[in-house]
């Protein structure tokens, strides 16, 4: 079973964000035209400021990792991503 939050802000800089704009939208599941959950909207506004913080963490944290750990970090994401396939997958049928 797939929980879904009510509503889903921008993930920038570690953390969930309304976005500059304000706006959001409704996904909706195509079978049933139920409102599945309010995903925020974001602009241009919104992805230089993803794109801040992200240069940020590269040139303080992710720049002097070594590459055995970054390794570390990049398998443990796809072996977890890989455990979540099937909640994935449904999402995305849900979604259309």
């Amino acid at each position: 079973v797939v929980h879904l939050a009510d509503e889903y802000g921008l993930f920038i800089g570690g953390e969930f964000v309304a976005p500059r704009s304000g706006r959001t939208f409704d996904t909706i599941n195509p079978a049933t035209e139920e409102r599945l959950a309010t995903v925020s909207e974001g602009n241009a506004d919104d992805v230089d400021l993803a794109v801040a913080s992200a240069r940020e963490a590269f040139e303080e944290h992710w720049r002097d990792t070594p590459g055995t750990v970054r390794a570390r970090y990049l398998y443990r994401i796809a072996r977890q991503l890989q455990e979540r396939s099937r909640e994935f997958a449904v999402l995305e049928t849900m979604d259309g």
